[in-house]
């Protein structure tokens, strides 16, 4: 329990803009959870997102392909970690992977996802798409984004707001 206090708190800081707490905390959550439950998992995503607000993206991109051959059989982690993937190329410009890490995050996560991980995904998906100037592509995300958000309101309406931007 301890180390998923420490992914908390890590995450929380990660959130409010912090960069040097975040990072080391997770990285002893990592380093005492080596896995793939679903709380080692977000640990991992964790890790890479402050990595990547570090501006370290070479050790991001090994992080989440560590966090990929991890997740690979296995149906909501292999989903987190191609959103995680995702979210490391597009940081890097490396656009058409980032779609295709997208894409495989939601073909994982089906039509029935109630994680919130879908909503968020296709968000990125419509950005990402809208920056390599598919139009068309950006507009599908955001209407799968908007299908699978329970409400517009609040904060699970963030991400259909966010996708309909990225398309206009």
């Amino acid at each position: 329990w301890t180390s998923v206090g420490r992914h908390v708190e890590a995450e929380v800081l990660r959130r409010s803009g912090e960069v040097r707490r975040p990072l080391a905390l997770v990285r002893r959550s990592v380093a005492q959870q080596p896995g793939s439950s679903l709380a080692e998992v977000g640990a991992q995503r964790t890790l890479v997102q402050a990595l990547l607000s570090d501006g370290d993206l070479a050790a991001a991109r090994r992080a989440a392909e560590a966090l990929l051959e991890t997740t690979l059989l296995q149906h909501i982690p292999s989903a987190v970690a191609c959103s995680t993937a995702a979210l490391v190329e597009a940081a890097g410009g490396s656009f058409a992977a980032a779609r295709r890490y997208c894409e495989s995050a939601l073909d994982s996560l089906g039509n029935g996802d109630r994680t919130g991980l879908g909503r968020g995904t296709a968000m990125h998906l419509a950005v990402v798409c809208a920056v390599a100037g598919d139009v068309d592509g950006a507009r599908r995300a955001a209407s799968w984004c908007e299908q699978v958000s329970p409400a517009v309101d609040g904060w699970p309406g963030m991400n259909p707001r966010l996708a309909r931007a990225a398309v206009q």
